[in-house]
Order: structure tokens, then C-alpha cells, then sequence
């Protein structure tokens, strides 16, 4: 039953286009991996270990994301207790700029 809802919920977060930016925003994963090797922005792991929020809960979906050329990554979490949470981080720091 608990699967029911969340599909739910995120189905209509989906819709609600709450979550995902402009797609012309994200960036190509080959060129993320190219800056993460390069030392321009932190990796997935390194936000992992930095912030408890993204190791205890389910990550849904991440997007790394290029707006006006700063980078950001956005994260949808999936919390134990049901809500549903989207993470913005800084990639170049990994501090946590929002949290809706």
C-alpha cells in the first residue's frame, strides 16, 4: 500500500513540474564526469558523505544542472517517514542552498 502512495505523490510532483527544471539546463553526464575528474564540482559521493539526508533516506532522482554557469545538483529524496523532499546544492562546494 505504502507503494501506492508514493507513486502517487511523485507522479504528482511529476506533473505539477515542481521538481525538474529546464531540460536545457542539465548537464550531459559525460561532461559532469569530465568536471568532477577535473576538480570543478563535487561528486554524488562527496555530498553523501557531507550531508546525513541524502546516506539515511532514498534518493528518487539527481540532476546536475548548469543555470547562468553555476552548477548545482538537484536531488529529489524519498523520506522514511513518506514525505518527499528536493535538495539544491552548490556542485562547485556542495553546501546545501535550499530545500523544498
Amino acid at each position: 500500500m505504502n507503494y501506492l502512495v508514493l507513486a502517487v505523490v511523485i507522479s504528482a510532483l511529476l506533473l505539477s513540474g515542481r521538481v525538474f527544471a529546464d531540460p536545457r539546463d542539465s548537464v550531459d553526464p559525460d561532461y559532469a564526469v569530465e568536471l568532477v575528474k577535473q576538480g570543478l564540482i563535487v561528486s554524488f559521493d562527496q555530498l553523501l558523505a557531507r550531508h546525513q539526508v541524502l546516506a539515511r533516506n532514498r534518493v528518487l532522482d539527481l540532476e546536475l544542472e548548469q543555470t547562468d554557469g553555476v552548477f548545482t545538483y538537484e536531488v529529489l529524496v524519498f523520506h522514511w517517514d513518506g514525505h518527499i523532499n528536493v535538495y539544491v546544492f552548490d556542485a562547485v562546494t556542495g553546501e546545501l542552498l535550499s530545500n523544498d
